[in-house]
């Protein structure tokens, strides 16, 4: 069986979530599976990090550096999936070439994976009303010719059920769940001394958030939480660290801190290196994220992983996730949330023994497995 891999967003020097997923799902499927052919395509001139790794993991790997003509997905991309067709194409973001499935008369196989509706929550498409009607309808026509659609979590899959404008069947959807790197279990006190003091932090002294920094991770009221906490506990040598890159509309997030006065408590780092992340995961007090929304919550796991205590708001992501492990609160509730940052403040000698054992259970050699059989099941029964 040949089997099409989308790599667009290997092409991201700077990865978030959605990169972080692709690249660590195919380094897994290429180097684990030996009984399918790959071809990985890739926009003209992509050269990163995450693209090497995929490719050293399988150097039988076949490699399709496509140049991008108007539209790198609808032109560039489908016409190469015509001339050259494969059995069945997976694609990590849920735009796929329809050209493709219109040329070959329905005879293309995409399976799509769909991370979460986040969109229906996030501003950004209140604002800009072409978006706000793309997105859905670019979903809608993704999720009818997609031969099955991957979900993260029970929670991304009962949200595309209740969406009475995408009406997509129950049956149609797989729930596949992420994965957790092995590093993250294995605390390493050399690593933690030497990234923290790179980034000038005390370990055991601060709360640690790692995400895209943008309007629907919910991060004004957190710092406002954050700073009543400090207020409530005494505890004004601890600070807020948040590692991620800036998405949209982050200027009004940067200045938060210095509107609750707590200008020294607040470090943003912006775009954090992978291998930092475990370090600061490690040496800080606890994991803390109040967003809004979330499709499957990456960086919960890895926390948990890391066996640090955890504060996260209380979406349906995060508790069919984090179990009863995390402190969860209301994200829309200043207070609620200023309670569960007050408790990981205060927390001493936690010990997260079961919760880095329940992580165990999630790793990218189960989820390749399960998304394999899947892209199997689809080329057998259609």
């Amino acid at each position: 069986m040949k089997i099409g891999l989308n790599g667009q967003l290997l092409s991201n020097p700077n990865p978030a979530g959605p990169e972080v997923f692709a690249s660590r799902l195919y380094k897994t499927m290429v180097s684990t599976d030996s009984q399918n052919d790959y071809v990985l395509y890739l926009e003209d001139k992509a050269k990163t990090e995450l693209i090497d790794q995929v490719i050293r993991s399988n150097p039988k790997l076949e490699v399709v550096i496509l140049r991008k003509v108007l539209s790198w997905t609808q032109i560039s991309l489908a016409i190469e999936l015509i001339r050259n067709p494969v059995d069945v194409f997976f694609t990590p973001i849920h735009t796929i070439p329809g050209l493709t499935s219109i040329v070959t008369l329905g005879k293309f196989r995409p399976v799509t994976m769909i991370h979460g509706l986040e969109y229906k929550v996030n501003k950004e498409y209140e604002n800009k009303h072409i978006k706000k009607l793309l997105h859905p309808l670019i979903l809608f026509w993704t999720t009818q010719v997609s031969r099955k659609i991957v979900v993260p979590s029970q929670a991304t899959r009962d949200a595309l059920i209740r969406d009475k404008f995408l009406n997509v069947k129950p049956d149609k959807i797989s729930v596949i769940p992420e994965g957790v790197d092995k590093g993250f279990f294995s605390k390493d006190e050399t690593e933690v001394a030497k990234i923290t003091s790179k980034y000038g932090l005390v370990p055991g002294k601060y709360l640690f958030f790692i995400s895209t920094i943008q309007p629907r991770k919910n991060i004004p009221n957190t710092i406002k939480a954050f700073s009543d906490a400090l207020k409530e506990t005494g505890l004004i040598d601890h600070k807020l660290v948040l590692a991620g890159k800036f998405g949209w509309d982050y200027q009004g997030i940067l200045e938060e801190p210095k509107k609750q006065n707590i200008e020294a408590n607040v470090k943003f780092l912006g775009w954090t290196p992978d291998e930092d992340i475990k370090a600061l995961l490690w040496g800080s007090k606890g994991f803390v994220n109040f967003s809004l929304e979330e499709g499957f919550g990456l960086p919960l796991l890895e926390a948990l992983a890391s066996g640090i205590p955890c504060a996260v708001s209380d979406i349906q992501a995060y508790k069919d996730l984090g179990k009863n492990f995390p402190i969860y609160a209301n994200p829309t509730s200043i207070n609620e949330m200023k309670e569960a940052l007050s408790k990981l403040l205060t927390s001493t000698n936690y010990i997260g023994t079961e919760q880095v054992k329940y992580a165990g259970n999630y790793n990218w050699e189960n989820t390749a497995t399960k998304l394999l059989q899947v892209l199997q099941n689809v080329v057998k029964h259609s």
